[in-house]
């Protein structure tokens, strides 16, 4: 932008204002002498420009400087995002599914989770039955069906393949073996 120049009331010259600024730190220009540009109403001092021009190139430089770490916050969380995704895709790729349902899990059910239950229920009964032999016959009968009960089911533990948490079918597929 183009700024004219005076000094004692005579203009002396037309300048681009970085011009202007650099002219006043060489000394060819004074910061007494005054300057105007299109849209003023009054002529200014050159030393106000001065002030001026540096506020606003800090005010650019601070915009700018905030600009970039905007930008490196959302790089940042660009990056973090994908590094999630990718390591839930891994994750995914490890999971069993389901042909039946269409479910995907982790693991399927078997031995282990049947075995649990019924050794739960087996000490059950033999607590119910040990607390019912001085109360009640029908408690005794309850903890000796809770006990068949957990024995049946770790019985049925061995007996019965791994199957889906959902649908129980044991129509599932194992994740592929990733080449690493």
């Amino acid at each position: 932008m183009l700024i004219k120049v005076s000094r004692d009331g005579k203009e002396i010259g037309t300048y681009e204002i970085e011009e202007a600024i650099r002219l006043l730190m060489a000394g060819t220009l004074r910061a007494t002498d005054h300057y105007w540009q299109e849209g003023m109403a009054h002529w200014g001092v050159l030393s106000e420009l001065q002030a001026q021009e540096s506020l606003r190139k800090k005010m650019e430089e601070d915009q700018k400087a905030q600009r970039e770490k905007e930008y490196d916050k959302k790089l940042e969380e660009w990056a973090v995002g994908a590094a999630k995704k990718k390591q839930a895709e891994e994750e995914r790729a490890s999971y069993f599914e389901c042909h039946c349902c269409r479910e995907s899990f982790d693991r399927p059910r078997g031995l282990s989770d049947m075995i649990g239950g019924g050794i739960v229920a087996i000490i059950l009964g033999a607590f119910l039955s040990a607390v019912s032999v001085a109360t009640s016959p029908i408690l005794l009968f309850v903890a000796v069906l809770v006990s068949l009960f957990g024995l049946c089911r770790v019985a049925a533990a061995f007996i019965r393949s791994p199957h889906c948490p959902l649908c129980e079918s044991t129509n599932f597929s194992k994740p592929p073996k990733l080449n690493k």
